[in-house]
């Protein structure tokens, strides 16, 4: 089953529990890596179907970017820099559950193919 890969700590502004939620409702399974080392981490990149965050708050967020160099779609909020961030996936506004779930299911049957 494709996996939605989240990188980052457990902090509230992540809201990992609600993009735990969503990846349940999209069908896809959900890895949260802290604290792996470097080359597990590459690995978990290069399996993911997608990577995903939720986090309502960010400066620059690296794992947006190191995702994408692994050619690994990205889903997130449009918050911060995400709308300049992120080549290959896309932006929600903020809020739109609906259309966040929706894109992680696109990504996740792209996936498949």
């Amino acid at each position: 089953k494709p996996y939605c890969l989240f990188v980052g700590r457990d902090a509230d502004y992540k809201c990992v529990d609600e993009l735990r939620k969503m990846c349940r409702m999209a069908g896809l399974n959900f890895f949260h890596a802290k604290g792996v080392p470097e080359g597990v981490l590459y690995s978990l990149y290069t399996g993911a179907a997608v990577y995903a965050t939720a986090s309502i708050w960010e400066g620059y967020d690296l794992p947006v970017v190191e995702a994408q160099s692994f050619n690994v779609p990205v889903v997130c909020w449009d918050i911060g820099r995400h709308r300049k961030l992120v080549k290959k996936g896309c932006v929600v506004p903020y809020g739109n559950k609906d259309l966040f779930v929706a894109r992680l299911k696109q990504f996740g049957a792209e996936d498949k193919k």
